[in-house]
């Protein structure tokens, strides 16, 4: 019964809070690779020369990063020109090669980082590479061969068998908000109850969390916050459950609030008090929210992002992030415009 009453709260406050959500003017902008401006496609597209140099095309070798290739089998798919899904099909294979199949491991369905990496498995890499073959699953599955898209379909169940033998805490924010949709996703898709209800209910808690306080652990973080917008997408726009994507809103809207608050048009940087940000200065370090804000401003005199060389490279978050596209009010935007000189 408090179980049950808990799940009612949470549900019923975020219901409340997305009406209010939805009472102010919201800014929305979704995109295919046809409708991406000139300076967005530049940024796709530069990833993609850097994953795949069309000097050499497509290489899969022990230096290759497996997080990275993963997220270029998105990009071919999502840009759909000649020749990409089969380098996308390719990789998937790939991919299924470095997953570790041990179930009395604790790194069981982890990635290794590359083909010659051995150990010091990151378990991380289950969210960042499973939620990624989920959008793959979702959207173009059609598209892979049909024995490709079995084995991706037992990759994924296998993913999250491993995530909920972890059970991440939900306090670590990028990573839970992650593991609940991939669990809520691939419980639901496949009819396996007990992971579509471990999903939600780890949505709830880190829900939950955000009530008390009215903000993640992870605060106003440029790193951190950039990778829970891509989660919250994913609740957004692929969960099946309605709580989650009303839950979604709510915590979209409430850390573009920290973003639009804390962030200097001017400066180009968002100003602390944060935790966990990889470098101080957006125009040096690749802070994936400084994606965010260079899609939604489509403007590269403003933009967040330091170019080619710089620190922590975090390139390939303009994926997603293209991918699943920008949700925030009208006047969160506007603050991230606000410069002295309004010209630029």
């Amino acid at each position: 019964m408090k179980i049950l009453m808990t799940g009612f709260f949470v549900f019923l406050s975020a219901v409340v809070f997305a009406q209010k959500v939805e009472d102010e003017p919201i800014f929305t902008k979704k995109f295919t690779y046809q409708t991406l401006s000139k300076y967005q496609k530049t940024l796709f597209d530069d990833f993609i020369e850097e994953q795949m140099p069309k000097a050499t095309g497509l290489r899969l070798d022990e230096n290759t990063a497996t997080r990275g290739i993963t997220r270029l089998a998105c990009a071919l798919l999502y840009r759909n020109e000649t020749g990409d899904v089969e380098n996308a099909v390719k990789i998937i294979r790939w991919i299924f090669t470095l997953q570790n199949l041990d179930e009395t491991s604790q790194n069981f369905a982890v990635w290794r980082g590359s083909s010659k990496q051995t150990g010091n498995y990151d378990q991380n890499m289950r969210e960042f590479i499973g939620t990624d073959l989920i959008s793959i699953y979702h959207k173009y599955r059609q598209k892979l061969p049909d024995e490709v898209r079995k084995d991706l379909e037992a990759c994924l169940i296998r993913t999250v068998k491993g995530a909920i033998k972890r059970n991440v805490n939900p306090d670590y924010n990028n990573i839970s908000i992650m593991s609940s949709f991939m669990m809520e996703y691939v419980g639901t898709a496949f009819n396996i109850p007990v992971y579509k209800n471990a999903g939600i209910e780890k949505a709830r808690a880190i829900f939950t969390n955000f009530l008390k306080y009215n903000t993640l652990c992870e605060y106003n973080s440029p790193t951190y916050y950039g990778v829970d917008f891509v989660g919250l997408a994913l609740w957004r726009e692929l969960s099946f459950s309605q709580e989650m994507k009303d839950m979604s809103k709510v915590l979209e809207k409430e850390l573009w609030l920290d973003v639009a608050t804390f962030y200097n048009a001017n400066l180009q940087n968002i100003c602390g008090p944060y935790l966990r940000a990889y470098g101080i200065d957006m125009k040096k370090t690749h802070a994936i929210v400084g994606t965010w804000i260079a899609v939604a401003l489509d403007n590269p005199k403003i933009a967040t992002i330091p170019g080619k060389n710089g620190v922590h490279h975090e390139r390939e978050f303009i994926v997603p992030i293209e991918k699943w596209a920008s949700r925030c009010q009208q006047k969160q935007l506007l603050n991230l415009k606000d410069l002295i000189n309004p010209d630029l």
